[in-house]
């Protein structure tokens, strides 16, 4: 792995268009898009977008708000439309963890070839 982590900082203007257009960007060249916003979460364009890449990707997307007390409206409402969503990176990465642990387990019980 040679770039494990990209970081991107948001301008004022654009926030929703900005974090799509990085998300977009990215996503082709991991696994796993766990992307912290700043972003105001309860904006449905934003859950909508979020929605549509992970349609065109078939890849997870973790979202963690930047300040989770201040997000939890929009939280609620990612959590309503299917949107994986942690309070925390840690609590994040440790859903990562656990998926990776499922696959290679599933992967262990498909019948060799």
């Amino acid at each position: 792995m040679t770039d494990p982590v990209d970081v991107a900082w948001a301008p004022v203007q654009g926030t929703r268009e900005f974090w799509l257009g990085c998300m977009e960007r990215v996503i082709g060249a991991v696994d796993v898009l766990l992307a912290i916003l700043y972003q105001d979460l309860a904006d449905e364009a934003c859950i909508e977008g979020v929605l549509q890449l992970w349609d065109q990707v078939a890849k997870p997307i973790i979202l963690v708000p930047g300040h989770a007390l201040a997000q939890l409206e929009g939280m609620a409402k990612c959590v309503g439309r299917g949107v994986s969503i942690y309070t925390t990176p840690e609590r994040a990465a440790r859903a990562i963890q656990a998926m990776t642990q499922y696959a290679s387990y599933v992967q262990g019980l498909a019948p060799s070839s």
